[in-house]
């Protein structure tokens, strides 16, 4: 699929598909690099997920 760019209200992070950490049942983790070529993982989370599954991403946020 070729290079993914996300945008955050901090920066913009570039990925591609052989940059998948993990995948589940809420969504991809990407490795990720920002313009000053610093590492990072963001989470995408699948469209239409419940709202369990929500209240369990925002647990997860709490433990980083």
């Amino acid at each position: 699929m070729g290079i993914k760019k996300f945008r955050t209200a901090f920066s913009t992070y570039t990925s591609n598909d052989k940059d998948i950490i993990g995948e589940g049942a809420n969504g991809i983790l990407y490795k990720t690099k920002d313009e000053e070529d610093k590492e990072y993982a963001i989470k995408c989370l699948q469209k239409g997920l419940s709202s369990s599954k929500k209240k369990r991403f925002k647990n997860e946020l709490f433990f980083c």
